[in-house]
């Protein structure tokens, strides 16, 4: 029986701690082709099945950050109402 409850207490504390560190944040800068900051662009990241998994708008430096991602392969697409896509 013990053994048994060791093995259940491993499974609720370690298990949920490993599926949480799949998770990652995605930051970056997004710049025009001169090298000046795009700020108020528009990000989407976008899954390999075309779904939008998350959105946001760059920061006045053009600094943007996807938080809590889960690892896989993801588009970014970004536009900007005076530089276009």
């Amino acid at each position: 029986m013990r053994k048994y409850v060791l093995g259940l207490l491993f499974f609720i504390l370690f298990i949920p701690a490993e599926l949480e560190a799949r998770k990652y944040d995605i930051k970056g800068q997004v710049l025009s082709h001169y090298g000046e900051y795009l700020n108020s662009a528009e990000l989407k990241l976008i899954n390999s099945y075309g779904i939008n998994i998350a959105s946001t708008k760059a920061d006045r430096k053009g600094r943007f950050k996807f938080k809590r991602i889960y690892i896989g392969e993801y588009t970014l697409r970004s536009f900007h109402s005076t530089e276009g896509l």
